[in-house]
């Protein structure tokens, strides 16, 4: 789906160095489409990121812990007390002469974060993406999807946007080119709060898969 990642991290290690990304907290994401709805909570500190993957009825059903300074990722299975660490190839996302970048100068507030409209569109797939885009704090957000990698359009032609750095979407909405949905991504909660690194470490009792 959204990612296969995670770190082989057995301990969490403070990062003496200042940390890439300035938010520390938690955020919670839901994801529409005409077939499924899907909630992601991301739990941020300093490289760390763990991202928990819910149901529609936000049963817990993946659990990945990322760690972008390293470009390290894990998956744990929490029915099955399952982890496996994910090779991992940071994807760097070339520029693509197909798609055309617009920075509009609408604004608006979104969970009390400004954000600034970006629209992406490439008329060959019949795509248009907006991408309402929080600027200030959200380092580790590029990096994590060079590091997440998956064959996502959403993720492809977010990083098509030049120079974001510390750029996040905050709220996402994919359409066809005569204006109908396909796809809605919005952050519905945000918290700043210390994280305990606990969450990024591999719980007690849980076993390497093997196949």
């Amino acid at each position: 789906m959204l990612l296969h990642l995670f770190i082989s991290l057995f301990s969490f290690t403070v990062v003496p160095e200042k940390p890439a990304a300035r938010f520390e907290g938690t955020m919670t994401f839901v994801k529409m489409t005409h077939y499924d709805t899907t909630y992601f909570a991301y739990h941020v500190k300093d490289y760390y990121i763990r991202i928990e993957e819910m149901t529609k009825t936000r049963e817990l059903s993946r659990v990945y812990i990322v760690d972008t300074q390293n470009g390290a990722m894990v998956a744990l299975h929490p029915k099955r007390k399952l982890f496996t660490t994910i090779h991992v190839t940071p994807n760097l996302y070339a520029q693509n002469p197909e798609i055309e970048v617009i920075r509009t100068s609408n604004k608006k507030r979104i969970r009390g974060v400004v954000c600034t409209q970006w629209r992406v569109r490439n008329q060959k797939e019949n795509t248009e993406i907006t991408y309402w885009v929080a600027n200030d704090e959200f380092y580790f957000f590029r990096r994590l999807i060079e590091i997440v990698n998956g064959v996502d359009k959403i993720n492809y032609y977010f990083m098509q946007i030049p120079g974001a750095e510390g750029f996040m979407p905050v709220l996402t909405e994919e359409r066809n080119l005569l204006r109908e949905k396909r796809t809605h991504i919005e952050m519905i909660e945000i918290e700043r709060k210390i994280i305990d690194p606990k969450l990024f470490t591999i719980p007690s009792g849980f076993k390497l898969f093997t196949q």
